[in-house]
């Protein structure tokens, strides 16, 4: 879920959330664990949801078309449709998020490996 609905849900304003995390990025002990807790379970619920996907695969066509097109569309996705994004977007991409990124490749692979 996104980060300011789960901030909410814990009762706290989604800007504070955003202010703790930037200061784990910082260093701050007390919020580096939050921070790193955060991306854990960010990792953890991606991961499980990529798994519900890949085990839907095996029964839907669709389950893994959407697969093949997310993990390689520059082969399984018609020129005409892919989406190129700008150097804007490329530039907002946070640490994080490729951290985040990563931990599903890894989840993925071992999946494939097992």
């Amino acid at each position: 879920m996104p980060r300011d609905t789960a901030a909410r849900l814990a009762r706290i304003a989604p800007a504070t959330l955003y202010d703790w995390l930037a200061k784990g990025r910082a260093g701050e002990p007390k919020f580096s664990e939050l921070l790193e807790r955060v991306q854990e379970a960010e990792a953890q619920s991606e991961s499980t949801l990529v798994g519900r996907i890949v085990e839907a695969s095996e029964r839907n066509w669709q389950a893994a078309a959407w697969l093949l097109n997310c993990r390689r569309p520059d082969v399984y996705v018609p020129a005409r449709e892919r989406i190129k994004p700008s150097e804007d977007d490329v530039a907002d991409t946070s640490a994080e998020d490729i951290s985040v990124a990563r931990s599903v490749v890894a989840a993925l692979e071992s999946r494939k490996a097992g």
